[in-house]
């Protein structure tokens, strides 16, 4: 009987050290997520919200760098791309955020309030010659790194947010901190440079159009296909429809179905008011937002309702084409 008890002793405490050891553990290796080192983490509410990102296994589902490969949703780089107001709304409600999302909500995470104790379970210090005056010093910081988020929150809300010092606000501060990667700024650089090239290709074609030359624009204006005036229609409702009505009828901008028009409305004349916009009336020059290809397209829309007449409308205010 002795022996068996000193088994169960022995079992017992050894049990208790496995235990011990991985609840130790359970914080410390939180510096492995996808090899994030805490010296590269911002702050301290930030270090925090990592052990928030890791109990949660948001791992799971997200990566922190772009590395090619589709299965897991990478939150490279999403630190500097919108304020904390935008992730308190998406882990509030995060359909509301992103409709095709698949992410649940972590509403619950705002009704969690920080732990010191948990939060010096969390620092891994390399100095512990002063550990309290360290880590009272660190919550300190994280207090008032908390109450700066709040500020920021409620301004961008209208006063709405939380009071709580809570594990939701500390995961928003992670979150915020992930930096972007060099392999995706070389992406970005990448794909800015062919954006250039292909602006460069579009400018030569804008010009073809500003000097009455023949061009892609004028081609597809002039002979465009079924495609073409279904694709044209769309991207005037799009980006022309809030100011000429969605059938061309006019509101704030004039009626593009009679046959006034300020400067013409062959496909020349059309085309170039839409490269170049016309800022004295209002309307922006949309050579940046829109390629040779849907100018063209829009362009032949335009040319198939001019002289319609819309029955509602906008009473003609230019020059009357003969």
């Amino acid at each position: 009987m002795e022996i068996l008890m000193t088994k169960i002793v022995i079992f017992t405490t050894f049990l208790g050290l496995i235990l011990g050891f991985t609840h130790r553990n359970e914080y410390i290796n939180i510096a492995t997520i996808e090899n994030t080192n805490f010296d590269t983490i911002p702050s301290n509410l930030a270090i925090y919200g990592a052990q928030v990102f890791k109990e949660n296994k948001c791992q799971r589902c997200h990566k922190l760098t772009t590395d090619g490969k589709k299965r897991l949703i990478s939150l490279d780089g999403v630190g500097g791309k919108y304020p904390a107001s935008w992730f308190y709304n998406l882990l509030i409600d995060p359909k509301a955020m992103i409709p095709k999302t698949r992410m649940p909500s972590f509403a619950s995470l705002f009704d969690k309030a920080l732990d010191n104790s948990k939060f010096e379970a969390m620092l891994v210090m390399k100095d512990k010659s002063d550990w309290t005056q360290t880590v009272d010093s660190k919550w300190e910081q994280l207090n008032l790194e908390v109450d700066k988020l709040k500020t920021s929150i409620k301004q961008d809300l209208n006063g709405k947010g939380e009071e709580l010092s809570s594990e939701g606000l500390a995961l928003i501060a992670y979150l915020q901190s992930i930096p972007t990667s060099p392999l995706l700024v070389a992406q970005y650089e990448k794909e800015n440079l062919l954006r250039e090239i292909e602006l460069a290709k579009h400018e030569v074609e804008f010009q073809k159009v500003l000097n009455k030359e023949p061009s892609v624009i004028t081609d597809i204006a002039n002979k465009p296909l079924k495609s073409d005036m279904k694709i044209g229609k769309k991207l005037y409702i799009e980006n022309c429809g809030v100011c000429h009505g969605q059938e061309g009828q006019g509101t704030i901008g004039p009626n593009l179905t009679d046959d006034y028009w300020i400067d013409g409305n062959d496909s020349y004349s059309i085309a170039k008011s839409i490269i170049v916009g016309k800022p004295e009336y209002g309307m922006l020059a949309f050579r940046n937002q829109l390629n040779p290809q849907e100018i063209g397209q829009i362009t032949a829309y335009l040319r198939s309702i001019k002289e319609t007449n819309h029955p509602d409308g906008k009473a003609g205010q230019e020059k009357r084409i003969e």
